[in-house]
């Protein structure tokens, strides 16, 4: 509510501070590794005080930042709206002989146009086989090529709350059937994903339910085989193909700090919370060939077995990877979206046609 300049700030605390202890909110993002900002090493330089304390408050104004304040729900809808409109101007500019750094710069452009918004995190723009990379930087050299989809992953910062919004659009005008297919899947786990966010709930539990019913999606396009492999097996094998946490929450950062549970090879960190009324999120699913990942399968006889190899190489070749992201917040009836992006391939192939035309 006031700025303060840094010179009067000193002078004031150094009058309070006395023998007194300073907290300071400080610390490392647990999900993303990103320090937060702080002015933690101009008040050790500046301050006499010993008494300065950089860690115990951390986790519990972390804590209380999740569930949100009806003032930052709708700046954070807001937010999301302005993203989802830029992401409309950027999915125009999505098409044959532009670049991945021009499609960037369109969704920019159209968030500065529309609310002097800017990017709060790194732009995803990724045609082809650069989708297989999860945090793939905007090529500015090859251009897209039709055919091919393209991933979209855009997040922009109004009034401080960042809107996110993410889907693969085709580079043409439509999908090819594999690509259809994948995107029907993904868009049904999607929807399941969200339609379990329920205040009460325990994220973990949705977050395994949902990996559940990615194999059995995964399964049903001819991926996988059937198989008798434990929950737990199939938990573990969903993360070779969506390899990204299913959640992350949203506010001031695209990724909230909070404490979760850590697995192997997985950036970031899966939400242990139990979902309460007022807590802000982003679902997504993104469902990914990347073959590294792939190759380890062949370690496990008993898993490469299970593997459909000649149908994983045509979804390599033409779908290489499906997204989706969608921010919303828990409200007494569930997930509520902060924007109706479409969830399913007609939607979107009339959403995006209808951006190329405007």
């Amino acid at each position: 509510e006031e700025i303060i300049n840094f010179s009067e700030l000193k002078k004031d605390l150094e009058a309070k501070v006395c023998d007194r202890p300073l907290f300071l909110y400080s610390g490392i993002n647990p999900v993303s590794g990103i320090p937060t900002l702080s002015a933690e090493k101009l008040l050790l330089q500046e301050l006499p005080t010993k008494q300065l304390d950089t860690s115990a408050i951390f986790a519990p104004i972390n804590r209380l930042r999740l569930v949100k304040s009806p003032e930052e729900i709708e700046l954070l809808r807001q937010a999301t709206k302005v993203a989802a409109s830029a992401f409309e101007s950027a999915a125009a500019f999505a098409t044959a002989g532009h670049t991945e750094a021009q499609v960037a710069a369109a969704f920019e452009t159209a968030a500065i146009f529309a609310a002097n918004a800017e990017f709060a995190d790194e732009p995803i723009v990724a045609g082809g086989q650069n989708a297989t990379f999860l945090h793939h930087t905007p090529s500015g050299v090859t251009p897209l090529v039709s055919g091919q989809p393209v991933l979209l992953d855009f997040a922009c910062r109004l009034a401080g709350y960042a809107g996110v919004v993410a889907r693969t659009i085709p580079v043409g005008s439509a999908f090819t059937q594999t690509q259809r297919a994948l995107f029907e899947a993904a868009a049904r786990i999607q929807k399941a994903l969200l339609a379990a966010c329920l205040p009460g709930t325990l994220f973990t539990n949705i977050e395994n339910a949902t990996r559940l019913e990615a194999i059995n999606e995964l399964t049903g396009l001819g991926l996988l085989l059937p198989n008798q492999l434990s929950e737990t097996e199939k938990i573990e094998l969903s993360f070779t193909f969506l390899p990204l946490p299913l959640a992350s929450f949203v506010g001031l950062y695209t990724q909230e700090p909070h404490d979760g549970l850590k697995v192997s090879g997985v950036e970031g960190l899966l939400i242990s919370e139990t979902l309460e009324e007022g807590m802000t999120l982003t679902a997504q699913i993104g469902i990914f060939f990347i073959p590294a990942l792939l190759e380890k399968l062949k370690e496990s006889q008993k898993i490469n077995n299970l593997i459909n190899w000649e149908t994983i190489e045509s979804f390599e070749r033409e779908a290489t990877a499906i997204k989706f992201k969608d921010s919303f917040v828990i409200s007494t009836s569930g997930a509520e979206r902060f924007v109706d992006l479409p969830l399913s391939v007609d939607e979107l192939e009339n959403f995006v046609a209808k951006a190329r035309k405007a």
